[in-house]
């Protein structure tokens, strides 16, 4: 089995700067809720101890990208100094529980974060440590499963793309395209088209029509690690066309020095058996919560 050590994350202030203009108080009702407080970037390397390996927990791509100044967010710890509890919110709605919960009520906690810090997309609470299940189920709900698997230990094999179809590389035209074909979500979370390309490795299959048949490219980029986000039109399902981009997309991120990773809903079967095929392990399933703008404790 491989074992993949996350290195720690490099935090320069004037990369971020722009991000996180001034420090934050969170606050409910004007009251400081003492629960948790928001850390200032030139402290994010206080939470590092907090961060499983990769080998242990999948989903810290989003949080490594935020410690890392290459996504925007913001970090909640219980204690700037020596932090036991954090929550590493992800402005793309993927947000990690780390630690142990604070002591403290969640409930004005959670209102707080969601009113006041969250991003308009949809949120999603991991429960990476497996200890904040207890305290927020009685707030969110039954949590839902997601699949956590390390990389291949060999490169998938090529497979013959369809004919009437052709591989190409994401460019800022095709990335245009995804709007109407398939889920936009990753053009915007990366601020748009140019952004997207820019930052972003990806290769799409295009039919003979100029549509977007399929996709796969990077969600978040973090601690060495490529979060695979792939898709598939519709209207060109069960062809093997999002396996081709996925084959290529590992290549080039592998050949960039990057890990990809993998993860999912646990009842979405077409992705776990496509990562199957493509040759990732999964290792364990995690709780997570829905959460959004607008929660009401």
């Amino acid at each position: 089995m491989v074992k993949l050590e996350l290195q720690s994350a490099q935090v320069n202030d004037e990369s971020i700067q722009a991000v996180y203009p001034s420090p934050l108080d969170l606050r409910f009702g004007g009251r400081d809720t003492r629960a948790m407080q928001i850390l200032e970037p030139s402290s994010y390397g206080n939470v590092l101890p907090l961060l499983p390996s990769a080998h242990d927990a999948g989903h810290l791509t989003f949080s490594r990208a935020v410690l890392e100044g290459r996504m925007p967010g913001r970090i909640l710890v219980d204690d700037v100094a020596n932090p036991a509890s954090a929550n590493v919110l992800n402005d793309c709605g993927f947000d990690a529980l780390l630690g142990s919960p604070p002591s403290e009520p969640l409930g004005p906690l959670l209102e707080s974060i969601s009113n006041e810090h969250m991003s308009e997309e949809p949120g999603l609470l991991v429960d990476v440590t497996g200890t904040w299940t207890a305290v927020l189920e009685p707030l969110l709900g039954a949590p839902f499963g997601r699949k956590e698997y390390h990389p291949p230990l060999e490169p998938p094999r090529d497979r013959p793309l369809a004919a009437g179809f052709e591989l190409v590389p994401i460019t800022v035209d095709v990335a245009n395209l995804f709007e109407g074909a398939v889920d936009p979500w990753v053009v915007r979370i990366w601020g748009g088209a140019e952004a997207f390309v820019a930052t972003a490795p990806g290769f799409a299959v295009l039919a003979e029509n100029g549509d977007l048949a399929a996709f796969c490219t990077a969600c978040g980029i973090g601690g060495g690690e490529a979060e695979i986000e792939i898709g598939t039109n519709d209207r060109y399902r069960r062809l093997g066309l999002a396996r081709v981009a996925a084959v290529a997309f590992i290549d080039v991120s592998k050949g960039q020095g990057l890990v990809p990773a993998w993860t999912c809903q646990a009842d979405n079967e077409p992705s776990w058996r496509l990562a199957d095929s493509l040759g990732f392990r999964e290792f364990r399933t995690v709780n997570c919560f829905n959460f959004n703008r607008g929660f009401k404790a």
